[in-house]
């Protein structure tokens, strides 16, 4: 049987072509072999051709996994707009006119207007948004769903 094999490690990938001799009675189920010592080596000694390929499918849907996770945020942080989202019209109205004349409230109105996106569980978030809470201008609720990123409409029935 004629194997491409491409070595995993270092930073650059090498490519090992010819005929390996498959051990007696093997499957041409190329993906379960490796190149081990010039050996070709199965790596699924004992399993069915479907086992062998329902692992690598299992292998592979947890790498996809793992680099959607990695290229999408998680759901605790949002941009600067989907933040805003959270508040309802007459709370924003309430923090914009208290941040005219309470300066922590325009101090942290302020940080949010040069923050490309908000992290929900940052410590500055939950104590910023304490400080609304503090100001009476949200209620204790209000400030577990905005943290929980639950929009107003969607904490209404």
């Amino acid at each position: 049987m004629f194997i491409s094999f491409h070595d995993k490690g270092g930073a650059s990938v090498s490519e090992i072509n010819g005929d390996y001799p498959l051990p007696d009675g093997s499957s041409t189920l190329a993906c379960r072999y490796e190149l081990v010592s010039d050996i070709v080596t199965d790596m699924y000694p004992g399993k069915a051709d479907g086992d062998v390929l329902a692992a690598l499918h299992a292998t592979n849907q947890a790498q996809v996994t793992a680099l959607e996770a990695q290229h999408n945020p998680p759901a605790t942080i949002v941009t600067r707009i989907a933040f805003m989202e959270l508040f309802t019209s007459d709370e924003l109205e309430a923090i914009y006119t208290a941040a005219k004349t309470v300066v922590s409230v325009e101090v942290y109105m302020d940080k949010l207007k040069v923050s490309d996106m908000i992290d929900l569980t940052n410590s500055a978030t939950v104590t910023g948004i304490g400080k609304l809470q503090t100001a009476g201008l949200l209620t204790a609720d209000r400030v577990s769903a905005i943290l929980a990123n639950i929009t107003p409409a969607a904490a209404t029935p």
